[in-house]
């Protein structure tokens, strides 16, 4: 987090003096403050080893990692056993320089050096990671990009920060920023009305983004620093970070939620302890659709006793109906490290989690990271890669609904500087090359006529063959639908609709894959009075057990029924032909029902949701015989069928 800092002062000050001035800035957290006096000092007192090393602290942590770098090597050069770490950090900006192979081979210099102390094991742990990351990372360094960048109009990069861009549509931007030319004092005077990050819109016009000046918002945040923020995907919430310094100057953040009246947002709402951990700061909030209708994740970034270390990414669920958050959960070791994880940011159309972190194997500094899943259940992250990932910080990833263009944050070289070339956070945006868009296309039907609003449900299947649900949309007026998948997943498309059954279709796209439209149709037989057949579900003759080909029937077609439509409680008919005695039909008929139902209790379904029921010969739809009384064998085929009816409705219990 970017502080204010202090202006030169033009008095000379004594040497106790610039020092006590250093040490006032860095118990504010005021870095560039610090460098400032330091840098006098140590002119001053040049073999004052323990001070030229706060200044390189400073210097790594003003992000000029330059004069850092040069700073930790003198010191490790001059005094290495009194500052063994410098060594360690001297890797790390080298790291940040693009050192790589130097890096490397100091961090196992530290390792075999750094013995003896407390935190002996930690340390020597974390340059093998680095070292290692370092090596594994080289396939990243020297890939072929698939990104063309572009740094963001001089209208909306200023000398500051900007960060946390927000999509409104393809013309339109929310970002925050902190719009100021020159540095602040950390001895300001008392009441001095300081600049402070707010939320701004910027408009895109033939190409070129511009700045359009402040977002319309509740004067209740006057008072506060802006952090973040995440429109909820119905355009009417919007969750905001707002933070304010604490008696020691470090920022504490909360998450707060305005609602949309027409271009305004209005009646901020701090969100409960559920989410607002106590002593916590909470920030840097995205919001994904939940698995159910009602739901959305509230996925955010707070720095917790019980996370896995550093700032963490955590989750809480949202209850529309309730209007109430769950207790905050860890999103799990998948994602968090023990290093920061940052600024995370759910795609709601391609189901991806993008994340920062400096935990992950990466170029240095913040690296972007994407993995695919929900809570705290993910696929191992993937690098994104160079070009939008370097050796410097790259935070706030943010994608377009057409997963082709989006933006993000970095402070690499080339950006509009405000102290060193390497301070500060600017706009870019990015464009993905040689992008193939797959898009689903379909029609909605009930009974095969064109019905609207069906519901239109997107899972896909991840690395151990669990659904993870992607998202939902409704067909339009006239029954249309359309939906954009991802290349390298097989997916279940799910159509339901009040009072019927509900239509599955699986479809897999390859990595390869080159077709960019495609179509399903989706028709949903009403629940009513009607029984209809489910095909394939055979005996051998006489018999009552399930066939494995029956057995595999009933797992395509009747469990998707079941599954898809909780809340129903069906009949399930068995049929015979007229062969052998009425009885005999009937109780064998009973038997096979039975079998089904036994079948369906051991794939998980209640039995408080299922009837047996034998009918034997006794509901033919196909004559059994010819007209001239001789057999019928494809009457009699008919005949033999299994049949589901929708008798009635169950309380569905809501999981967890």
């Amino acid at each position: 987090m970017l502080t204010l800092i202090g202006e030169a002062q033009v008095t000379k000050e004594s040497p106790g003096a610039l020092k006590r001035n250093a040490t006032e800035a860095i118990r504010l957290n005021d870095s560039y403050a610090a460098v400032h006096y330091l840098e006098l000092y140590v002119k001053e007192k040049p073999k004052d080893t323990k001070m030229y090393y706060e200044l390189a602290h400073q210097y790594r942590l003003s992000r000029n990692y330059k004069k850092a770098y040069n700073s930790y090597k003198y010191i490790s050069e001059v005094n290495l056993s009194k500052f063994p770490k410098s060594l360690f950090y001297q890797a790390e900006m080298g790291v940040r320089l693009g050192k790589y192979e130097e890096s490397k081979t100091q961090y196992y210099e530290f390792r075999d050096i750094y013995k003896g102390e407390k935190d002996e094991r930690e340390w020597r742990k974390m340059a093998k990671d680095k070292a290692e990351a370092i090596e594994a990372t080289s396939t990243q360094r020297n890939k072929e990009p698939e990104y063309t960048l572009k740094h963001l109009e001089r209208d909306i990069n200023k000398a500051y920060i900007e960060q946390s861009p927000i999509y409104i549509d393809e013309y339109t931007m929310v970002y925050v920023a902190l719009r100021a030319d020159s540095l602040i004092s950390f001895k300001g005077k008392e009441g001095q009305n300081l600049p402070q990050r707010k939320f701004y819109v910027a408009i895109n016009r033939n190409g070129k983004w511009s700045f359009e000046g402040e977002l319309k918002f509740d004067s209740f945040f006057d008072t506060y620093e802006i952090s973040s923020g995440s429109i909820a995907p119905d355009g009417n919430r919007f969750i905001v970070s707002a933070c304010k310094p604490d008696e020691n100057r470090k920022m504490r953040c909360l998450l707060y939620e305005l609602r949309k009246s027409g271009e305004d947002w209005i009646n901020p709402i701090e969100l409960p302890k559920e989410v607002n951990a106590l002593g916590a700061s909470n920030t840097q909030p995205t919001i994904a659709n939940g698995s159910k209708a009602y739901q959305e994740v509230l996925y955010f970034v707070s720095e917790r006793k019980d996370g896995k270390g550093g700032n963490d990414i955590w989750y809480s669920i949202y209850d529309a109906r309730k209007n109430t958050y769950r207790e905050a959960r860890n999103a799990g070791m998948k994602i968090n490290t023990s290093h920061d994880e940052l600024s995370p940011f759910y795609d709601n159309e391609s189901g991806k989690l993008y994340f920062s972190s400096e935990g992950h194997p990466g170029l240095g500094g913040l690296d972007v990271f994407y993995t695919e899943g929900a809570k705290s259940k993910w696929e191992e992250p993937t690098n994104i890669g160079t070009p939008i990932n370097s050796s410097f910080d790259e935070l706030f990833f943010t994608s377009f609904p057409n997963g082709i263009d989006g933006w993000f944050t970095s402070n690499r070289p080339g950006g509009v500087a405000l102290e060193n070339e390497t301070c500060c956070d600017d706009l870019y945006a990015f464009k993905k090359m040689d992008s193939v868009q797959v898009i689903l296309r379909g029609r909605t039907f009930i009974d095969k006529k064109i019905t609207s609003d069906v519901l239109i449900e997107l899972f896909y299947f991840n690395s151990d063959g669990e659904k993870v649900f992607n998202k939902r949309i409704k067909s339009d007026k006239l029954g249309n639908y359309k939906i954009r998948l991802e290349p390298g997943r097989m997916y279940s498309v799910v159509a339901t609709y009040e009072d019927a059954f509900t239509e599955t279709q699986e479809i897999k796209i390859s990595d390869g894959f080159s077709e960019t439209n495609l179509t399903w149709d989706a028709n949903l037989l009403p629940f009513g009075d009607k029984a209809y057949v489910i095909e394939n579900i055979n005996y051998e003759f006489n018999k009552d057990q399930l066939t494995n080909e029956a057995k595999h029937s009933i797992d395509k077609f009747l469990l998707p029924i079941l599954v898809n439509n909780p809340a129903i409680k069906v009949e399930l008919g068995s049929h015979t032909d007229n062969k052998g005695t009425s009885a005999y039909n009937m109780h064998l008929s009973q038997k096979r029902s039975e079998s089904i139902v036994k079948y369906l209790l051991s794939r998980g379904i209640s039995e408080s949701r299922l009837i047996a029921k034998g009918y034997g010969e006794s509901k033919p739809i196909a004559p059994n015989e010819n007209e001239d009384g001789t057999d019928n064998p494809d009457g009699r085929a008919k005949n033999r069928r299994t049949e589901i009816k929708v008798i009635g409705k169950v309380e569905v219990m809501e999981e967890d």
